[in-house]
């Protein structure tokens, strides 16, 4: 499974492609129907705005960090919350910014399409999580020389792992990311809920 750095990479850049396109095919839909729709020339920079509001509030609604939405409900709540604070900040731009601001109902459909979107290609992410190809998700309690044997042994095996982090004191000779000390095991195993 990929690094939580390069599935956040890819989050982004999925999601700004898109939301970008969503704007582009909502344009596109409007123009098709019967009512009169005028050609934007500043489509390309609206639908950049549109973009970045859309990954900024994504951002903040910690929707590039899986940790946040491992089950649906809260997928859904992440998604529709995030899709939510879009618009109130689109409001505001639109206010002070009213040349970049796109019709009403180009703005609903390409909003509509990038929450389904985004909510689709995380929902395969999950789903890809679950798989037996993704691995066993291992947090390893310890900081010693039985810790790096099983580490090396595991890692050699064919048997998919994925470790998550070592609890312990900080060991460089370690090869895996130090999560936390023994005495916060607690809170570590429940908010990273490790399979093993």
């Amino acid at each position: 499974m990929a690094s939580k750095r390069s599935v956040i990479v890819i989050l982004f850049l999925c999601d700004y492609v898109m939301a970008f396109g969503a704007v582009l095919a909502a344009k596109f839909v409007q123009r098709m129907l019967p009512q009169l729709s005028l050609p934007d020339e500043m489509l390309y920079l609206k639908a950049a705005v549109f973009t970045s509001v859309v990954i900024l509030c994504f951002y903040f609604q910690d929707l590039y960090d899986w940790k946040y939405w491992r089950r649906l409900s809260e997928l859904v709540s992440s998604v529709l919350l995030g899709g939510g604070a879009t618009l109130i900040a689109l409001a505001l731009v639109y206010y002070i910014l009213p040349m970049v601001g796109l019709d009403r109902d180009v703005l609903i459909m390409a909003l509509c399409i990038s929450l389904g979107l985004s909510f689709s290609l995380r929902s395969m992410y999950l789903k890809l999580r679950k798989t037996e190809f993704a691995g066993t998700r291992v947090v390893l309690l310890g900081d010693g020389k039985n810790a790096q044997f099983l580490l090396s042994e595991l890692n050699t095996s064919t048997y998919p792992v994925i470790f998550e982090g070592y609890i312990g004191k900080p060991n460089p000779e370690i090869n895996c990311p130090h999560i936390g000390d023994a005495d916060a095991l607690q809170d570590i195993i429940s908010r990273l809920q490790p399979d093993k």
